[in-house]
């Protein structure tokens, strides 16, 4: 559980959080309550010290070499090192943000607009027929960075590779049910959690809704 430091945002409470685990149990907490103690410019300085640990943060801060592909004031795009074809590239914020939903819509529109040309360039050098693009939140989604990314993956006749789900059956009444939840909780970007009484009852159909 994180304890938010004064002074620190929630990235370099994490940083500092990360280098708490790294110690003996025993040893955690009176090292938690050191920092507690200590001033906003102290803390800083210990972030500065223990620097980002995401590897994509790494890369941006140029402290990870990357094939980089594109870069501006808030992307970057470069080459996936344990790519699924040739010009699998990934584009992610170079800001901190573990969720497609915790996005700024400015940084989205970004985002969007890049891939749209990365994706394009990438298809005619390397000769592909068609294209992915890939975006993962949660492990339980598969993600595997806790820094949201985008794979943009060219694809070939043969390649062998899938993503295709199976397809599950649903009845009138439980689409009419999912679609007047979402409809009733749609925002302009804000978060909106159903009351508890709702939870409850899509928690009923909750276990057939297929995983995209």
């Amino acid at each position: 559980m994180f304890v938010m430091f004064e002074g620190l945002t929630p990235e370099e409470v994490k940083a500092i959080e990360a280098e708490l685990a790294k110690l003996p149990p025993q040893q955690q907490d009176s090292a938690r309550q050191r920092l507690a103690s200590m001033r906003p410019e102290e803390l800083k300085a210990m972030f500065k010290k223990v620097g980002p640990v995401c590897v994509f943060c790494k890369i941006a801060a140029k402290e990870i070499p990357a094939r980089m592909i594109y870069e501006d004031a808030d992307v970057l795009a470069f080459l996936d090192i344990n790519p699924a074809n040739i010009g699998h590239i990934l584009v992610t914020p170079k800001r901190h943000t573990e969720f497609f939903t915790d996005l700024r819509d400015e940084e989205a529109k970004k985002i969007i607009v890049a891939m749209k040309n990365l994706a394009n360039t990438v298809v005619k050098v390397v000769g592909a027929e068609g294209f992915n693009i890939l975006q993962s939140n949660g492990k339980i989604a598969g993600q595997e960075v806790p820094h949201v990314h985008f794979h943009i993956i060219p694809r070939f006749s043969g390649d062998g590779h899938s993503f295709a789900w199976s397809h599950k059956k649903f009845s009138d009444e439980e689409f009419a049910k999912i679609q007047a939840e979402i409809v009733k909780n749609l925002t302009s970007g804000k978060k909106s959690a159903p009351k508890a009484k709702k939870k409850r009852e899509l928690e009923k159909i909750k276990p057939r809704i297929p995983k995209y």
